[in-house]
């Protein structure tokens, strides 16, 4: 299966993906933008042995892009039960229905991450559930385990990762702005468990 370095062409999503490409966007919901995920996985070196969760998956966006670049495991994690099944749907009819990819209809701030080692997050929720998964990560993730890796899109509460005293940014990217597009593009910040 090809692997690819920095951004995707939109041909080449289309031809990858054709089954999430029609899909809108849930009412009130962002997207990142696929070649934005690609080059954020990339730039947290996500590798073949990571677990990679995304919380508030949606559709499942992150989780496919991640499976395609190789993750051991993917795992999505959406509250809302229809865009849970049509991700398992959408997972069923494609080219990676043979991967390692799961998705969980669970509230975020009770999933027990543990396992997980590149978490993604789309700004999918409140400040205090935000505040929940850090919790929920001290208390799960022994500070002895391999480190964890969190890319966080439209980091509106980026300031609870700070005060967890858990986590240190290692990036901040500032929203791509292709020339000829008007698709909304994020900031998105880089962290590692300290």
């Amino acid at each position: 299966m090809p692997r690819y370095k920095g951004r995707m062409s939109p041909k080449a999503i289309e031809r990858d993906f054709p089954h999430v490409v029609e899909i809108a966007v849930p009412p009130g919901g962002l997207n990142a933008p696929y070649g934005d995920i690609f080059s954020h996985l990339q730039q947290i070196d996500l590798r073949q042995s990571d677990i990679f969760t995304d919380l508030g998956c949606g559709l499942g966006r992150a989780v496919f892009a991640a499976s395609w670049k190789g993750a051991r495991r993917s795992v999505g994690v959406e509250i809302v039960e229809d865009l849970c099944a049509q991700a398992a749907r959408n997972h069923k009819q494609s080219r990676l229905a043979g991967r390692d990819i799961e998705f969980v209809c669970a509230n975020a701030a009770h999933y027990n991450l543990s396992e997980t080692t590149v978490l993604f997050m789309f700004h999918p929720f409140g400040e205090d559930t935000l505040r929940q998964v850090v919790e929920n990560i001290e208390r799960d993730r022994p500070k002895t385990k391999e480190s964890l890796r969190i890319i966080y899109g439209n980091p509106i509460y980026d300031a609870v990762l700070e005060r967890s005293g858990r986590f240190r940014c290692i990036g901040r990217i500032p929203p791509y702005r292709p020339w000829l597009s008007n698709s909304p593009h994020y900031e998105t910040s880089l962290w590692r468990s300290i």
